[in-house]
């Protein structure tokens, strides 16, 4: 089945130009100018006048595209249950959880559960055994697999809908062309037709790397310039990327009576940080047990909003990240109650990069990463003659994100590595000022997913 141009489809989780429908490649043969001009008319389509049109450099010709090689399913159709999205709201509470417990008090973090969650459904698509158990309980908070495909494909689909905000996820499979291994083609098969994921077959020198980097760059519309380092991919035999990107504008703009300038932001180390306050009231709020009270300012179409949590007095953010692991986030947003909440808050940007192994090992994925014991037997087979078996080595995040008066522009690139192992609330009006350390996400208001978390405990 041919596929053409993927490169600059919007949605969320992942980049499906339509649940079972035909997807799209890139054309390396092409010149530049025109594939350029192609995905930012693509782009422009489904994006509008948004930022979106960002478009970076091609991948080069020593990486080859086997996208249209691919035998693409049919994907059945799935209705999301409430159960399903407080399974997946609860890990990615889980996830930032423990970020924010391995973190310094003082540090600012930012993550995107929706990201790595993406990346790895891809990658549990090649796992078995104990080594996809584990990783369905800790990424999928006990979905099975064959559950996420078409509810991830479905997801995807409501993102990329979206009219009055810009999504655009892509994902991609990068496979080291040396003939000692190849792709399982059931493999790929689940990829491209649930994922949407572009697959490459590459040399994995310095220009691998400087090609997944380009399309890092221009799936994330050059908010993450890449997510592989100079030497990241001596080892690895096979990458799976994932890159989300959002832009959306506030639904009620700010005035310039709205604007405070100069106003005084509380560090978590006691000092204190002079900040631009953005003054509005809304109309939902949501609580967090004893540990903490929050507001939803919506997007343009109000499908999404943000959201900005302060934590109660003597209450720390990790105090609080932990109690919302306590209840269930996803159905707090979707319920959230209905009050005037008089809100300041401050203007903020943030890039945040980590290395995600030991928190998905706490998080009880544990045999993946053991060269020994993990088992990803159905992403590839080794050439006859070849003893080996893959294991996860590395898996990598950035993130970025930039709250002002237009509104949210926020990205993620989560890159999974897998190498072989021989190579309280007042009755009437809710004030929430956000002058000292606060937790913060971008939410999907019908299912509640938080596809980015944070917390803001220092201004600089």
């Amino acid at each position: 089945m041919k596929r053409k141009n993927l490169m600059a489809v919007l949605p969320l989780m992942m980049a499906l130009s339509a649940c079972g429908q035909e997807a799209n490649v890139r054309d390396t043969e092409r010149p530049q100018e025109e594939r350029s001009e192609e995905s930012s008319e693509a782009r422009g389509e489904q994006s509008g006048e948004s930022q979106g049109e960002f478009v970076g450099a091609p991948v080069s010709e020593s990486s080859r595209n086997m996208t249209e090689d691919v035998q693409i399913l049919e994907p059945d159709s799935t209705t999301v249950t409430e159960s399903q999205m407080t399974a997946l709201s609860a890990s990615s509470v889980a996830m930032m959880k423990e970020v924010v417990a391995e973190a310094n008090p003082e540090d600012n973090v930012l993550i995107s559960p929706t990201s790595a969650i993406m990346a790895f459904g891809m990658a549990e698509n090649g796992a078995a055994g104990n080594t996809l158990a584990q990783m369905e309980q800790a990424v999928n908070g006990g979905l099975s697999i064959g559950e996420m495909n078409p509810l991830l494909c479905d997801l995807s689909q409501r993102f990329r809908d979206s009219d009055d905000v810009t999504w655009n996820v892509a994902n991609s499979v990068w496979f080291r062309d040396d003939g000692l291994a190849a792709p399982k083609a059931a493999f790929l098969e689940k990829a491209a037709s649930y994922y949407n994921a572009d697959v490459w077959m590459a040399p994995f020198d310095e220009s691998t790397v400087q090609d997944v980097n380009n399309w890092v760059d221009r799936e994330t519309l050059g908010m993450i310039p890449g997510i592989v380092d100079g030497d990241g991919l001596d080892d690895v035999r096979a990458l799976l990327v994932n890159a989300i990107a959002f832009e959306g504008e506030w639904q009620n703009e700010y005035s310039e009576d709205d604007i405070i300038d100069a106003d005084t932001f509380t560090n978590a180390d006691g000092s204190t940080s002079e900040v631009t306050m953005l003054f509005s009231e809304e109309g939902q709020y949501i609580t967090v047990g004893e540990s903490g009270v929050g507001f939803l300012r919506p997007y343009k179409g109000g499908m999404y909003s943000f959201v900005g949590i302060l934590p109660n007095e003597g209450v720390s953010t990790q105090e609080l990240v932990a109690a919302m692991g306590e209840m269930d986030f996803a159905g707090a947003i979707r319920n959230a109650e209905y009050g005037t909440v008089s809100v300041r808050m401050p203007e903020f940007s943030l890039d945040y990069g980590m290395n995600m192994n030991e928190m998905m090992k706490n998080l009880g994925v544990t045999d993946a990463f053991d060269p020994e014991l993990a088992d990803l037997s159905e992403t590839m087979e080794s050439a006859e003659g070849q003893d080996w078996q893959l294991y996860i080595g590395k898996v990598l995040q950035k993130a970025h994100i930039e709250v002002n008066r237009e509104g949210t522009r926020a990205a993620a690139a989560t890159a999974i590595m897998e190498m072989d192992n021989c190579v309280a609330v007042p009755d009437d009006t809710i004030f929430i000022t956000l002058n000292r350390p606060f937790v913060y996400a971008v939410v999907d208001n019908m299912t509640g997913l938080p596809v980015f978390l944070g917390a803001m405990n220092t201004m600089e």
